[in-house]
């Protein structure tokens, strides 16, 4: 969209924070199903509080690691490098996967269906 390139140091740094803390949510909210924790309670007994508490830091780190995302994307949007065009180089399509052509669309709305007379319909920039 913005034809920049983004910090892959930074991306990585996203991915591992963000699947370091969802494992620490997620997972210690599967123990604490397992030892007998109620769903939707508000306030728990005390024998669940370390594992509560535990599920409290992953969040933080998951929250934590959002900011990565963030500070990546007004980074590369201000100053990534310039990407090529097609910084993936892939080839060009095929024509049976997709119109070759852009089909003509007529005044009153209707599309005409295929071009006729070798006319092409002009294509966005």
């Amino acid at each position: 969209m913005t034809r920049r390139m983004y910090s892959e140091r930074l991306a990585w740094w996203h991915f591992v924070t963000s699947l370091v803390g969802l494992n620490i949510v997620f997972f210690t909210m599967h123990f604490l199903g397992l030892q007998g924790m109620p769903r939707r309670y508000f306030d728990y007994d005390v024998e669940f509080w370390s594992l509560n508490w535990f599920a409290t830091v992953g969040a933080f780190v998951l929250g934590f690691g959002q900011l990565f995302f963030i500070v990546n994307v007004v980074k590369s949007y201000f100053w990534g490098a310039p990407s090529a065009r097609d910084p993936w180089g892939e080839p060009p399509r095929a024509p049976e996967e997709g119109a070759a052509r852009v089909p003509a669309v007529v005044a009153d709305g209707s599309s005409g269906g295929s071009l006729t007379s070798g006319e092409e319909a002009p294509r966005a920039p």
